[in-house]
Formats: structure tokens, C-alpha cells, sequence
């Protein structure tokens, strides 16, 4: 293995500009822009010190970001009733180029996704009697998706995928949120939904309470049942890593979905809040591309796609401050997230690869003056990984070659745990028409070597 650092940059821009034309309207108009550029090309080598000339040219670049603009008006009609429209729209990238050249043989990849949505949707509020609110409206979304993959072996195509589509979700929902016996607050509502793709609908109820046992002392349970159309489906590369991209779901490759209980306990003060919640979620539609054995010829990759069902279980511990020239939070995550997914790991589960047993958050700030200063460090266990223990040619009955990758058990081995400590400063200059906000930021001021993914 070799211990590489990549050159990475990246910017974001977001702006907001709200007017209130009449004493009951109000119209906000956001922009967000941002991009992220990744370099972890390298040259390693391949024999002694004798064999310095057998090297290997790794070219791997990537660049992702995100695009989006929206418009909301706001209206109250009166003291009971008030309508929100807004219209948005948003465009997902990433593009990856890899290349592996040893000079006598070159294999690599170009990847490109792009995921673009418009969405207009209305809600409306109604206030009733006794603290009670009615929550009512619809959305609809148009989807356009396209992925391409295109591997290569010197100047040959080797393998390739195209996926591309469009399809629209219309959905209405509604919900009550109110007080009973002046301590329980209970929140029931539904979504309906008509995706174009499936032709089918697909229903979400979901229900909450939380139960004041005392003025500081309270309940809380939440169950509720989701659907995702647009889908992250994991890329497993044994020999470059993992890397993810998004698909719009269809008949063949079925919804994400996911049923989710939650239940906690929190203490709050107007100074502090300790909170605890233990949740169990049950995942459907989980999916996995994986070309493990490559031939040498053209290959459909539409067929590397496998599916599966998941749990994700865990408790989650917060401690608050809240108030004062010091405020921050500390928090503590134990949870575990295993998947089943069919030609994996022999049909045992395993763990998924953004599972993370445990996690310690601390996040701070400091007020002098006009001065803000704020600091965060998070510690988290390895993310697992999948070890490719061997590759060797196997000759076909037909002439053909297929090069087969032994690996080690699915997601069998565990990274180096993460670390990282965060600072910055900000400062606030206002008149009384307009203000400025100037920030500086450190990241990762200890200089921590935290791992991203393994290779041979």
C-alpha cells in the first residue's frame, strides 16, 4: 500500500435577498454555487530501486458541485391563514477521469452524472382553535438524470453504461399538529405520491408526539414510513476505492425506501438541554454496482447492478449550552448499519460501507465584542473496506479472457479512525441598512492524516 496526499480546493457562493412589499407579504429570492476539485494522481514504482524505470502513471481526478436558485413568497391572509409558494431549481455534478498507465499495459474509467430538478410547491397553514394547525398542499418535481461510464483498456472500450431519464413526482399531503391534555403535542400527517416512472403510488404516513412529564422533563417517539426516487447506489471499485452516483429509479431499480421508529428522552433548562434518542430504521431498495470480474471484450455493465435491504440502528447522546458569551454542544453517536445484498459476502450481511460505530462531536463559540470565534472537533472509527487480495486471467471456453479479482470478506476490514479540529473567526459590520459578515477559517488545524480509502 502507499500513502498518498491529494491536491483538493474548492468554493461556495450563496446569497439571499428578501423584500417585504406589503406588511403580509414577504419574497425571498436565494443563490447557492459551489464546486469541489480533487487531484490523487500519482506515480509509483513498480520494482527495486534497480527497476526505478517500471513505474505506474495514476491519473485520478475528480470535480463535483451543486447549482441552485430559488424564489418563495410568502402571504398571510389573515390571523388564521397563511400560504408559502416557492419554485426552485438545482443541478447535481460530478465528474471522474482514472487511468492507470504501466506503460506496457492502461486501463482506466471516465465517469459523468448530472441530476437536475425544477420543483414548484404550495403550503398552506390553517390555525384552529386550541393551539391546533392544519398543514395542507402539493409538490410536484420534474427529474432529469444522466450517467454515462465508459472503461477502457488501452484504446478499446472494455465496458460501458449509459443511464438517462427523465419523470416527474407529483405528491399532496396533510397534517395536524396540536396539544392534548396541555402536555402531549402529537403531529399526524401523510404524503401521497404519483411517480411517472413506476406508474405506481406510494404512500408516506408518519406520526409524532412528545409528552411533557415536567416543566424540564419530556418524551419524545416518531414513526414514520419514506420513499427516495432519486438514488444513491454504491460504486464498489475494489482497486480504486469506493465512489457513489445517482440514478432516477424505475421499474427494474426499485425505490429506496425505509420504515423508522425513534424514541427519546430529553432534559431542558432556558440554559441547557441533554438530550438522548435511540432509533431502528429498516431500509428497502438497497443497491450495489460491483463489476468484480471484467472481460476483455465489450461488456454491458447494466448488468452489475444487485439489490438488497438494510438496518441502520443506534443511540445518539447530546449535551447543550445554550445561552451566555459561551454556547456549544457535545454529542456522542454509537450506531451500526449492516446491508443484504444478493452475490455478496456469500449471503451473510455485512457492514455498510458508511457504517461508523462511533462518533464524539464537540462544537464551541466564544463572543468578544463584535468577534465570534468557534471551534469543532469530531472523532469518529473507520468507515470498513473491502480487501482485494488478488487479480489473475482466466481463459474462457470461447477464446475470451476474463480477468477475476479475489477479494476478502465484503466490507471485512476497518480504516484508521478520523479526526479532525476546525477554527474560525468571524466578525459582523452593520449599519443600519445593511451588514457584512467576514469569516477566516482553519480546517483540520492539527494537521491529522485521516485516511480516505485503501488500494494495492
Amino acid at each position: 500500500a502507499t500513502s498518498e496526499t491529494p491536491s483538493f480546493h474548492f468554493y461556495d457562493v450563496n446569497s439571499k435577498a428578501t423584500f417585504t412589499p406589503t406588511d403580509r407579504d414577504v419574497v425571498a429570492i436565494s443563490l447557492y454555487a459551489g464546486e469541489d476539485d480533487l487531484d490523487e494522481s500519482s506515480l509509483l514504482g513498480l520494482g527495486s530501486q534497480e527497476q526505478a524505470a517500471d513505474t505506474l502513471d495514476l491519473t485520478d481526478v475528480t470535480a463535483w458541485g451543486n447549482r441552485g436558485a430559488s424564489a418563495r413568497w410568502s402571504r398571510r391572509w389573515n390571523s388564521r391563514v397563511t400560504t408559502d409558494l416557492l419554485a426552485s431549481t438545482s443541478l447535481y455534478f460530478s465528474d471522474s477521469r482514472t487511468n492507470a498507465d504501466a506503460g506496457f499495459v492502461s486501463r482506466g474509467f471516465q465517469e459523468e452524472n448530472e441530476v437536475r430538478d425544477v420543483t414548484v410547491r404550495l403550503h398552506n397553514s390553517l390555525f384552529l382553535r386550541r393551539g391546533w394547525e392544519l398543514g395542507f398542499g402539493a409538490q410536484h418535481t420534474d427529474h432529469r438524470i444522466s450517467y454515462e461510464r465508459i472503461e477502457q483498456e488501452g484504446d478499446s472500450i472494455v465496458g460501458s453504461l449509459d443511464l438517462g431519464g427523465e419523470g416527474a413526482l407529483t405528491s399532496g399531503y396533510l397534517d395536524v399538529d396540536g396539544t392534548l391534555f396541555g402536555r402531549l403535542r402529537l403531529t399526524i400527517g401523510t404524503r401521497v405520491s404519483a411517480y411517472e416512472p413506476t406508474g405506481e403510488t406510494y404512500t408516506e404516513p408518519r406520526a409524532s408526539l412528545r409528552l411533557e412529564l415536567t416543566d424540564r422533563i419530556a418524551l419524545k417517539g416518531a414513526w414514520g414510513r419514506f420513499y427516495q426516487f432519486v438514488k444513491r447506489v454504491e460504486n464498489e471499485d475494489i482497486l480504486q476505492g469506493s465512489r457513489d452516483f445517482w440514478v432516477l429509479t424505475d421499474d427494474e431499480l426499485r425505490p429506496a425506501s425505509s420504515e423508522q421508529v425513534v424514541a427519546g428522552v430529553a432534559y431542558e433548562t432556558p440554559s441547557f438541554l441533554v438530550d438522548v434518542e435511540a432509533y431502528d430504521r429498516q431500509l428497502g431498495g438497497v443497491s450495489q454496482f460491483s463489476v468484480r470480474s471484467r472481460e476483455e471484450t465489450d461488456q454491458d455493465l447494466s448488468t452489475a447492478f444487485f439489490s438488497g435491504t438494510g438496518t441502520a440502528r443506534g443511540v445518539e447522546i447530546l449535551a447543550q449550552k445554550k445561552t451566555g458569551r459561551l454556547t456549544g454542544w457535545v454529542s456522542y453517536a454509537l450506531s451500526e448499519v449492516v446491508h443484504d445484498v444478493e452475490g455478496f459476502n456469500d449471503g451473510q450481511p455485512f457492514p455498510a460501507s458508511h457504517d461508523q460505530r462511533h462518533e464524539f462531536k464537540v462544537v464551541g463559540s466564544y463572543r468578544v465584542n463584535d468577534w465570534t470565534l468557534s471551534s469543532s472537533f469530531i472523532y469518529g472509527s473507520g468507515s470498513p473496506y473491502t480487501i482485494p487480495e488478488s487479480q489473475y486471467p482466466l481463459q474462457l471456453l470461447d477464446g475470451t479472457t476474463l480477468n477475476y479479482v479475489q477479494v476478502g470478506e465484503k466490507n471485512g476490514q476497518r480504516l484508521p479512525s478520523y479526526q479532525r479540529l476546525d477554527l474560525s473567526a468571524s466578525r459582523r459590520f452593520e449599519t443600519r441598512k445593511w451588514f457584512i459578515d467576514v469569516n477566516a477559517s482553519v480546517f483540520n488545524a492539527l494537521g491529522s492524516k485521516n485516511v480516505w480509502y485503501l488500494s494495492l
